[in-house]
């Protein structure tokens, strides 16, 4: 079945949690020690994380399914990138998983 892209609502809170924790896992999974990969996944890809993305006005997320399953998503915001050319109001792709 062809992929297909929608933006994501706070029902889909569970879904981006666990693409960006298994995404992050996977890439820089064995970069950290367990306790520390632990503590970072549940502060930055918990359900409660994704919860406050999406109620974030400055941030939009979008997910890729297929077949009805969560398999990859985009999270957008404000620019946060300590460069001299950022100006209010640019924005940031955070995250592509």
């Amino acid at each position: 079945m062809q992929p297909a892209l929608r933006r994501a609502t706070s029902a889909d809170a569970a879904a981006l949690a666990r693409i960006g924790a298994e995404t992050f896992v996977e890439t820089f999974g064995a970069s950290y020690p367990p306790e520390d990969l632990a503590a970072f996944l549940a502060r930055t890809y918990s359900e409660d994380a994704a919860r406050r993305a999406l109620a974030d006005p400055g941030q939009a997320a979008w997910l890729v399914e297929v077949d009805g399953r969560a398999v990859g998503h985009a999270l957008a915001g404000a620019c946060a990138l300590p460069h001299p050319d950022v100006r209010a109001g640019d924005g940031e792709l955070k995250r592509l998983y």
